[in-house]
This record gives C-alpha cells, structure tokens and sequence, in this order.
C-alpha cells in the first residue's frame, strides 16, 4: 500500500523544505512546487492523484484560492485541501 500522497504548495523555500521534511519523517509521500502555476502543471502531469494539497494563501501567479476555484472546476474529484499561511 502507498503512503498518503501530498503536494506541498508553498513560495518560501524555506517554509516549503520544513514542511516536507516533516512530512515525509511521518511516512508521507510529498511533492514540492513553489507557486500555483506550478502545481496546475504537476496536477496534469501526474497518473496517480494526491490526497492532500496543503497550500499556501498568498503566492505569486496563481495564489491558493484561486487554484483551489480552477480545481473545483475541472472533471472528477478535488483533492483534499489544507490551507496554510506564513
């Protein structure tokens, strides 16, 4: 069976790398992306779906609202969503 897949959506590396350290210490399997645009892209990329984004509010090009509406959007379910601030 496969760990819990997250896509870790954060513009400060900083921020981004201790996330996903954490999470991935607790056994999760994480993808990092450093804006909205980016996340858009690795969503059409990948086969499997994730089962939680964790995301930013306040991002370059494409914050995390404005990703999370363009989701709700598109065909089939929207993955869990876990909004977060820094």
């Amino acid at each position: 069976m496969f760990p819990r897949r997250i896509l870790v959506v954060e513009d400060d590396p900083n921020e981004r790398d201790l996330l996903v350290m954490f999470l991935e210490d607790d056994g999760y399997e994480v993808e990092r992306v450093a804006n909205g645009r980016e996340a858009l892209t690795r969503l059409q990329l990948e086969s499997r779906p994730y089962d939680l984004i964790l995301c930013d509010l306040q991002m370059p090009e494409v914050d995390g609202v404005t990703l999370y509406g363009v989701l709700q959007r598109r065909p089939g379910p929207t993955p869990e969503f876990l909004f977060q601030t820094g």
